[in-house]
């Protein structure tokens, strides 16, 4: 076999279609996801009719990075040496995923010169159901021969399973990736994604959050050298602001009545546990509502520091209205907060001063 390199898809045929809406495309994306590794499981014809979704998302790839977009075809038939070769060298994590599932592991192929050296590299996509995670159906890896013939593998990330597209890079003899509508760029050791930003929400000393151009944010933190040490992609538009002058803190809402907050110390470089529904901070402890209907009081990044649970006859709320429930969460003396919450079905408003022992 010629010596290349290999980039790794792996995929599923998933067994209903996930359409995990969140902004843009992601739809469209986890749709096309699915339809893929139908046609691919099939491989009935060479040249398979495109989906649907499949066509959309390669109309709003082109429009974000052009037209001279090399879309991929694979094929679960053909290639059966370079088949056999990557069978081999993932074969523990094959017989593993077979003997769960009782389902045998198909592999598509495609062929693409990915370094312009003239020889076509592989890019391969696995179809099977222990390769997927909750809102992703699969994931890229990339693997390369060396001068002895020994394959190399140089990272891994998550995808949707939409199409795959290459496209000439003007600063590398690399090609560079497309997929999900995102652009990956060789960087001398691996395929990073290259983030493509189209505003600026914040720009301070410690942090910057953008919106990008696939509908998505982006969240990075620097330490007092200006080195990057927290990047995050969420889906929806987060709110960063500086807790204190060494803590971030970074507030996520995943839809309507439903938030998360965490917290970066920057000169301990650590960061916390995701908390839901913050109602109050104080120092280094923090106070939210929990799963279960519960308050809570704990140590920030400490898991095992302060923690207190308070359980009281808050009024009976659907999950995304628990935080209506409480009127006034505040730090009014030290050692004691007080609540005033709603209690009973009759919606009685008490105040309590919970002591923090």
């Amino acid at each position: 076999m010629k010596r290349g390199i290999v980039v790794v898809i792996v995929i599923v045929a998933m067994g209903a279609v996930l359409l995990f809406v969140a902004q843009g495309m992601d739809k469209a994306l986890a749709a096309a996801g699915k339809q893929e590794a139908v046609v691919n499981e099939a491989a009935a014809k060479s040249k398979p009719e495109l989906p649907d979704y499949s066509a959309i998302i390669r109309a709003e790839s082109m429009k974000i990075y052009g037209d001279k977009i090399e879309w991929l075809v694979f094929s679960t038939t053909d290639f059966a040496e370079e088949r056999g070769l990557i069978r081999k060298h993932f074969a523990d994590s094959f017989e593993k995923a077979e003997a769960i599932t009782k389902q045998t592991v198909h592999i598509a192929i495609a062929k693409a010169d990915l370094n312009n050296d003239g020889r076509q590299d592989l890019v391969w996509k696995l179809i099977h159901p222990f390769y997927h995670g909750a809102s992703t159906s699969a994931t890229l890896g990339i693997s390369y021969y060396d001068d002895s013939d020994r394959l190399n593998h140089v990272g891994h990330f998550v995808i949707k399973g939409a199409p795959v597209g290459v496209r000439a890079s003007d600063i590398s003899p690399w090609k560079e990736l497309i997929v999900d509508l995102k652009l990956y760029r060789w960087d001398g050791k691996s395929y990073k994604l290259i983030v493509i930003p189209v505003e600026t929400l914040a720009d301070e000393k410690h942090f910057k959050v953008t919106k990008d151009v696939d509908d998505r944010y982006t969240i990075r933190i620097f330490d007092e050298e200006k080195e990057e040490i927290y990047f995050d992609r969420p889906l929806t538009r987060p709110t960063v602001t500086m807790y204190n002058d060494n803590i971030v803190r970074i507030r996520k809402v995943y839809h309507p009545g439903n938030s998360s907050s965490e917290y970066y110390d920057i000169k301990a470089k650590k960061r916390s546990d995701m908390y839901d529904e913050v109602l109050a901070e104080n120092g280094n402890r923090v106070v939210y509502i929990s799963f279960g209907y519960r308050l809570i009081i704990r140590d920030i990044f400490d898991d095992k520091g302060y923690f207190k649970a308070v359980i009281r006859d808050f009024t009976p709320l659907p999950p995304e209205e628990h935080r209506k429930a409480f009127l006034k969460v505040e730090w009014e003396k030290p050692g004691a907060i007080v609540v005033q919450y709603l209690a009973g079905p009759e919606r009685r408003v008490v105040t309590e001063e919970i002591v923090l022992d």
